[in-house]
């Protein structure tokens, strides 16, 4: 973070500068997770589009892209080419149907889900 002078600067700058370097910073963790497609020329995308809906704190849910096995895995909302996806959830890098807790309670994603954790 660039060194602000806290005596020169007004509070509403200072907390502008603070809330555009975590923006940055929370920018560049996404983009090493998952670097944003080139967009020079043109892009052909060769099979399905995968994204993970993480819920923010108010209320809506944010779209990332995400490679596949870790959106087989993903215990949140799931997106598949833009259309909402509802199915099993597999173990990390296995082909075990994981049986735990997952955010969607519909019938499609909860049928693998052992009793004792579904939703009532």
């Amino acid at each position: 973070m660039r060194t602000l002078i806290w005596n020169s600067l007004g509070a509403d700058t200072i907390a502008a500068a603070i809330v555009g370097e975590r923006d940055a910073a929370v920018d560049a963790a996404l983009n090493t997770i998952h670097p944003p497609p080139s967009t020079e020329g043109d892009t052909i995308l060769l099979g399905h589009t995968y994204e993970v809906g993480i819920a923010t704190h108010r209320g809506a849910t944010e779209w990332y892209p995400a490679d596949e096995d870790t959106w087989r895995s993903w215990t949140g909302h799931r997106r598949r080419d833009g259309e909402d996806h509802h199915g099993p959830i597999y173990v990390l890098g296995t082909l075990r149907v994981w049986d735990g807790r997952r955010d969607c309670a519909c019938s499609r994603c909860s049928e693998t889900v052992t009793p004792t954790l579904r939703h009532n």
